[in-house]
């Protein structure tokens, strides 16, 4: 495997598509969702805006914003933008018009069910409102509230902005909500970049929930030990029953799709999205050798250099003949200064391989490290 391949197989790209046409077709949305509900959404009426509404479009709860079901409200709102300031469009640009991070408040009784509350807060803290949304209808509206622009995709950075449930001192600790939400409805983690970075200053400085700590102990190390690795326990919510989602049988994430994506994730700097799907992986197939490489991975670029070195010396004795495990568990090795060890597994990747060049300058860095300790 060179630097320059990619993690993801075709397979494993053809399931990321299908997910993608989830999240945009609501006729697809519409379908996951368990009956009577089901009915009652497609049977709805379908429009823009509610016949015989009064009040302010979105902002009074006589004129809800019609969408498709819980699903499609959180969709509606993560691509709702806050219009930019009037100087953009005097230079003849758009703008940086913000998204908007919520949460729900709660729910009254409107003409056709019940009609939702979200609060609403833009990224840049200019907008906090409250919205209100309508869910008993076939397809999202094509309106949106005065002072929004709606955005012609979903972002890839950050795809949920908010959740449909209550958050307390919102928006504290909401990306990890974002997360939460995501695992139990698709049982998958999406990037919360630019909300983690709203509410506390870095995409790498993840929020965590108190109440979901737990420490699992699940990696052996060679001599049978249990190793603890910290991983958060999910309690499920008791949401209102329609507001439980049926993840369409045919987008399935199989082992492979694990082990493969964790990689993906922890390459791209994603590294607790990552290293919690790693985990997973590892748990769910402790043969499998490239979720342990990824855990590995994780340990390492998180600077755990012991569990790396473990973690990473599993999957090479479940693989062998992969160089790049042997590499990074050189790498490993040597900032946890075993150094003869780590030039140890570097000849050994370099037998796999001879023309493996980044191992070479691996290697002369390990031998001066080498060398030094010798003097």
């Amino acid at each position: 495997m060179s630097g320059s391949e990619s993690f993801l197989s075709p397979e494993v790209e053809a399931i990321f598509k299908k997910f993608s046409g989830l999240l945009e077709n609501d006729r697809e949305q519409n379908d996951t969702l368990p009956e009577p509900h089901r009915s009652q959404i497609k049977h709805g009426p379908n429009c823009d805006e509610l016949p015989n509404a009064h009040g302010e479009f979105g902002r009074s709860p006589s004129n809800p914003i019609p969408t498709n079901g819980p699903l499609g409200e959180v969709i509606y709102l993560s691509r709702l933008r806050t219009k930019p300031a009037r100087r953009w469009w005097r230079l003849g640009s758009r703008g940086p018009g913000s998204p908007i991070m919520f949460h729900r408040l709660g729910s009254q009784d409107g003409s056709i069910g019940s009609v939702d509350a979200y609060e609403v807060l833009s990224l840049d803290g200019n907008v906090r409102e409250t919205l209100y949304l309508s869910m008993y209808h076939p397809r999202k509206s094509k309106k949106v509230p005065n002072g929004y622009t709606y955005a012609t995709k979903l972002d890839p950075d950050n795809i949920i902005y908010g959740v449909n449930h209550t958050v307390q001192n919102f928006p504290q600790n909401l990306d990890a909500h974002i997360r939460k939400w995501q695992k139990e409805m698709w049982r998958i983690p999406l990037p919360v970049h630019r909300v983690r970075e709203a509410i506390n200053g870095s995409r790498f400085r993840p929020s965590v929930l108190s109440a979901e700590k737990n420490v699992d102990p699940m990696l052996l190390d060679k001599h049978g030990r249990d190793i603890p690795y910290n991983q958060p326990h999910h309690t499920p919510n008791k949401p209102r029953q329609e507001h439980l989602v049926n993840l369409p049988s045919r987008v399935s994430f199989p082992q492979q799709w694990k082990s493969e994506q964790a990689m993906a994730l922890i390459s791209s700097g994603q590294l607790e999205e990552g290293g919690e799907l790693a985990y997973r992986a590892v748990k769910q197939d402790p043969s499998d050798w490239q979720a342990h490489y990824a855990l590995g991975q994780f340990f390492r670029f998180s600077q755990d250099f012991p569990q790396a070195c473990v973690a990473l010396a599993r999957a090479h004795e479940l693989s062998p003949r992969h160089a790049p495990v042997l590499l990074a568990l050189a790498v490993a090795r040597q900032h946890n200064q075993e150094y003869e060890a780590s030039a140890h597994a570097i000849k050994l990747a370099l037998e796999i391989d001879p023309d493996y060049a980044v191992a070479y300058n691996t290697l002369a860095m390990t031998q001066k490290f080498v060398n030094r300790r010798r003097t």
